[in-house]
């Protein structure tokens, strides 16, 4: 910076000239080097300068700041907080008459950064089509498996029980048993309920069946009764099969117990005015071998009389219970006794 020289003392604070050709280098000037500003009070310095022949400089007549902000910046004397204020003060100064605005603290100005979410995000949930089972066969469009026991088949849980009976004898021999060869027993149809998936459909088809006849006990009685004497032994030959595909009589599902009551509860009709307190089994034969009438109130007690003499095993019971043994009698008693 070039200064002026003149014999006068120029004073820091004087108003400078407002010439038009001193007006630019006044005001270049100014912004450089404004008024030095005092410190602890004192007053602006009085400075004379030597006209330019000297060599010695400025001459202070006391112990002042330098006068020019410039040299307030460099001095070395400056304080280190002094100083970065300095330094702050000059770069924003200079980025404020560049256009540009002064940088903002990140602490108060930003907002912090986002986190990343590969780091602090939890793990994408799995995708339930890849983790989950796949869903199970529709059963009504056929099931390639027995369903579990105790649930019915869609399919075979709507066949009669006739229809499951005429299956079971088209299929003997896929159940018979080994100890019997001539029949099927009650053990070789839960051996085949117990059978997994098969790739042979016949097979499929067979565990199928065996599951609905388990699901239905009163199917199972019916086959498993003796021919002849009603007892359930266990075995199922072609003839008791035969007895349920073609049977006709009502009561033929029915257990023992349900005859029981069935006979009490038709006990004075049967009885048909004979004397005595007892139903007389010769009564019952008497009625079993009429036809029938087409009178359904009829036709029930012949059937119902049918059916109690296939089972002689049931019937003993009857005639022995409440009464004297092999009297031929029947107790209402003994009948309500039974029917419990």
């Amino acid at each position: 910076m070039s200064v002026s020289m003149s014999d006068a003392p120029v004073s820091a604070s004087s108003t400078p000239d407002l010439s038009p050709a001193n007006a630019k280098a006044e005001i270049k000037n100014t912004r450089q080097a404004p008024a030095t500003p005092s410190f602890n009070g004192q007053q602006a310095a009085h400075v004379n300068f030597q006209t330019g022949d000297s060599k010695a400089g400025p001459v202070f007549s006391h112990h002042q700041s330098p006068t020019t902000a410039a040299d307030v910046l460099g001095h070395h004397h400056n304080p280190p907080a002094m100083q970065n204020f300095l330094s702050q003060l000059k770069h924003w100064i200079s980025h404020w008459f560049s256009g540009h605005r002064p940088p903002m603290h990140p602490g108060c100005g930003h907002p912090p950064p986002r986190p990343n979410p590969g780091c602090s995000n939890p793990p994408p949930r799995p995708n339930p089509i890849e983790s989950n089972p796949p869903p199970r066969p529709d059963p009504t469009a056929g099931r390639p498996y027995p369903p579990a026991p105790g649930r019915p088949d869609p399919q075979y849980s709507l066949r009669s029980s006739e229809e499951l009976a005429q299956q079971l004898r088209d299929s003997f021999n896929a159940f018979r048993d080994r100890k019997n060869p001539r029949s099927i027993s009650v053990d070789s149809i839960l051996a085949m309920a117990k059978r997994g998936y098969s790739p042979n459909p016949v097979m499929n088809e067979n565990i199928r069946l065996a599951n609905e006849l388990l699901r239905r006990p009163e199917l199972m009685a019916a086959l498993d009764r003796h021919g002849s004497t009603g007892a359930l032994d266990g075995l199922i030959d072609r003839h008791s099969l035969n007895a349920v595909i073609k049977g006709e009589n009502y009561f033929k599902y029915k257990t023992d117990k349900e005859l029981a009551g069935e006979l009490l509860e038709h006990f004075d009709e049967l009885k048909n005015g004979s004397g005595g307190p007892s139903l007389k089994i010769r009564d019952l034969k008497k009625l079993a071998r009429q036809p029938l009438t087409g009178d359904a109130a009829k036709d029930h007690l012949i059937q119902l009389s049918q059916e109690i003499l296939k089972r002689s095993d049931a019937l003993e019971r009857m005639d022995n219970r409440a009464s004297k043994d092999d009297d031929g009698k029947i107790s209402r008693t003994g009948l309500y006794l039974l029917s419990r």
